[in-house]
């Protein structure tokens, strides 16, 4: 299932969330009666079992143990959610800065990837910019040991994004295809995210990050969770028109320092 905040003005739905089997979502109606903040989509065939404020007060004193698991349960949910929204805020707020306070590409890529890895807690990151002239990715950035980035895996994840254009994840992402599996199951990089910048519905850039090892996750699953996920697609969007100007700007100090020396000769 999917939480999303719907924009009246424009009719689209910003993703907030992804909730799995076993979660809940509206727990703030137990607490209060304002009007909803959000809409939940169902993704597939759903089965909810719906617990009212009313139903909840009634338990407190028919069932005074139940009911205690139920609001502890309650009470972990909103600070783990408080907490990521914390977390967010920090991030993006510190990417504003970033974007706004450093023009110099390398650098503002490199202060970006080392916000999101030592807040998050990832090993290594990449940050690949298109370049027009060469057609190809170069790497722009980087942070921790990117020795495991092999670069035919690399054209292999990027690759990827052109059927899957929101980003993806491995382990844990159903429609990666069989050759792009293969290449990751055999390189170093163990669990990958790849997040990517588009400019004008233009693929632009690519951050990749990865742990190397694989952590003591369920089948299928990964470490890096859809928060994660979600909050690096933020920053990425976040970025995108900000490293374009950045490059804009170093690629006309080139040829202008290119045009002074022709002259000169």
């Amino acid at each position: 299932m999917c939480s999303s905040d719907l924009d009246l003005k424009t009719k689209t739905a910003k993703q907030l969330g992804v909730i799995r089997q076993g979660e809940f979502f509206g727990e703030m109606s137990l607490l209060e009666s304002a009007k909803k903040s959000a809409t939940v989509f169902s993704l597939e065939p759903t089965t909810l079992i719906k617990i009212s404020g009313s139903a909840l007060q009634k338990l407190t004193f028919t069932d005074v143990n139940l009911s205690s698991s139920l609001l502890f349960s309650l009470v972990r949910a909103l600070s783990d959610r408080l907490r990521k929204t914390n977390i967010e805020v920090a991030i993006l707020y510190d990417t504003g800065k970033i974007l706004s306070s450093i023009h110099e590409l390398e650098k503002m890529v490199k202060a970006i990837l080392e916000r999101v890895c030592e807040s998050l807690s990832i090993e290594t990151g990449v940050f690949l910019i298109y370049n027009e002239l060469s057609g190809s990715f170069e790497m722009v950035g980087r942070q921790g040991d990117t020795s495991h980035f092999q670069e035919e895996v690399i054209h292999g994840l990027i690759r990827e994004l052109g059927s899957s254009p929101a980003g993806f994840r491995y382990p844990g992402f159903n429609q990666m295809s069989v050759d792009c599996e293969r290449r990751l199951s055999d390189s170093n990089l163990g669990e990958v995210m790849a997040i990517p910048l588009f400019i004008h519905e233009k693929l632009n850039g690519v951050m990749i990050f990865a742990h190397t090892e694989f952590g003591a996750i369920e089948p299928g699953q990964g470490r890096f969770t859809d928060f994660e996920f979600n909050l690096v697609s933020g920053v990425a969007q976040q970025a995108s028109f900000a490293v374009e100007n950045a490059r804009n700007r170093q690629e006309a100090a080139a040829r202008a320092a290119y045009s002074r020396v022709k002259r000169r000769t």
